[in-house]
C-alpha cells in the first residue's frame, strides 16, 4: 500500500511539471512593449498626449538604413493610436522582427499633445 502511494505521488508531481512547461512553452513570450513617456521642454509629463506607430527600423546590420511600414497583417501586432496617462506613459507593443529573421531596433512614432504647456 505504501507503495503505491509513492507511485501516485510521483506520478502526480510528473504531471504538474509535464503541465508546466507545456503552460511555458505554449504560452510563450508576447510581443515587446515599450513604455513610452511624453514629457514637456521642463520634463513635465504630458497626459493625453496621442502616440501614432507610423513604421519600424532594424537593428544595426544590413538592412539598418530602411524604414519599414508598420505591416499588421504580417506582424500581428496592431498599431493603433495610444494616449499617454496622468504620468505621461504609454504602452506600445510592437513586433520583434521587422521581417523575417531581421530584429526591430526603432519605433518610428508621430506624437500629437493638443495640451502641451
Amino acid at each position: 500500500m505504501e507503495t503505491r502511494a509513492i507511485r501516485l505521488t510521483l506520478l502526480g508531481v510528473l504531471l504538474g511539471v509535464a503541465a508546466l512547461l507545456a503552460w511555458a512553452f505554449l504560452s510563450g513570450p508576447g510581443h515587446p512593449i515599450a513604455l513610452l513617456r511624453v514629457v514637456d521642454t521642463a520634463g513635465n509629463p504630458i497626459a493625453g498626449a496621442l502616440i501614432k506607430p507610423e513604421g519600424l527600423r532594424t537593428k544595426p546590420g544590413p538592412y539598418v538604413s530602411g524604414w519599414y511600414g508598420w505591416r499588421t497583417d504580417k506582424s500581428g501586432v496592431p498599431n493603433p493610436p495610444v494616449k499617454t496617462d496622468s504620468q505621461g506613459y504609454a504602452p506600445v507593443p510592437y513586433p520583434r522582427y521587422v521581417f523575417e529573421r531581421i530584429e526591430t531596433g526603432t519605433l518610428c512614432l508621430s506624437v500629437t499633445a493638443l495640451n502641451a504647456s
